[in-house]
């Protein structure tokens, strides 16, 4: 038997060469005005990335739930090395042929993550016929071999809200509501003054807002977990944009893949300023509405700085997000 700092080093060689060799698979569940993206972005422009998908069901347009349920199970179970959204997921015989293969993932992915995210309340299927079910089609999906179910999550409510409505005054500008390509981010600048100017917000709309949001985020988790076996794997926004390097980095060591260089490069641009006393023209106004209504709510209006928000405001009641998700990568003593 060999010396315990031999065993040891075998240990550690071994578990780099199963990083090395291994696929390692994500689904990522986000809401709209979360700065998914953003994620995205970052994600694609990583080396330990191989394939990311953003808004996966954009892959089959005008398709019926079951070509929508092989689209998906294909970029997670029988990835391969040529594989574009927009292209081959209008190919049904290819696609069901990738899913029946349940091949290993090509060498090209060796090492790699591959995924997608995927809008939970629109992009589920729930308006399509039949929809992608939680119980079944996402119980499936999740329990491949290697799938982490991922939530990404932003924790201030109240921000995100506000954000909603200037990002509209963004789409009136620029008829987008994502500011990433060359030309979105020049209309962004053209128009910026216009797009940062303060607006009005009703104080007691965005506290029923905001508790309905904080619903949506517990129901979530609650469903991903499920369906997935474990609590989800948690991502903040709020974290990552506060240092994107150590986030990525706690983001891959949590799905096994251990200590990751990173870039962090992305040309997407933040619309919403983080200081909400410049973009609520009643400010002191919706700070007294929402006291009355739920002073829980209170440290989210007030931050400047990109706090993360354990603790989820809701109707007659709070949670945490840590109750409900696995928020390993994320330090919340910034």
């Amino acid at each position: 038997m060999g010396s315990p700092i031999k065993v040891a080093l075998l240990l550690l060689l071994g578990a780099r060469a199963t990083a090395t060799n291994r696929t390692f698979r994500a689904v990522i569940f986000k809401e709209a005005r979360t700065g998914s993206t953003w994620l995205a972005d970052l994600l694609r422009n990583e080396r330990s990335v191989g394939y990311f998908a953003h808004e996966a069901s954009s892959c089959v347009k005008n398709g019926d739930g079951a070509l929508q349920r092989t689209a998906l199970f294909s970029l997670l179970a029988a990835p391969a090395c040529d594989m574009r959204c927009g292209v081959q997921a209008k190919d049904a015989a290819r696609l069901r042929w990738l899913a029946d293969e349940r091949r290993p993932a090509p060498s090209c992915f060796a090492g790699k993550l591959v995924g997608f995210d995927i809008q939970a309340k629109n992009d589920l299927g729930e308006d399509r016929s039949p929809p992608l079910d939680w119980p079944a089609d996402w119980k499936r999906l999740l329990r491949l071999p290697d799938v982490r179910a991922v939530v990404f999550a932003r924790t201030n409510v109240v921000k995100r809200c506000v954000s909603k409505a200037h990002v509209d005054v963004f789409y009136a500008q620029c008829r987008t509501r994502k500011a990433v390509s060359a030309d979105h981010r020049a209309c962004l600048a053209a128009h910026r003054a216009a797009i940062d100017a303060p607006v009005a917000v009703d104080g007691a709309d965005l506290a029923r807002l905001a508790h309905n949001e904080g619903r949506e985020w517990v129901d979530l988790m609650e469903r991903a977990g499920a369906a997935g076996g474990r609590p989800p794997l948690l991502v903040f926004y709020e974290a990552l944009l506060r240092d994107p390097h150590r986030e990525l980095k706690r983001f891959f060591a949590a799905l096994g893949m251990g200590d990751r260089a990173v870039s962090a490069a992305s040309g997407s641009l933040k619309i919403t300023g983080d200081d909400l006393r410049t973009s609520v023209a009643n400010f002191s106004g919706v700070e007294a509405a929402l006291g009355a209504a739920d002073p829980c709510f209170l440290g989210q209006l007030r931050d400047a700085e990109s706090r993360v928000f354990d603790t989820i405001c809701l109707a007659g009641g709070t949670s945490a997000f840590s109750k409900h998700g696995d928020a390993s990568p994320t330090a919340y003593g910034y």
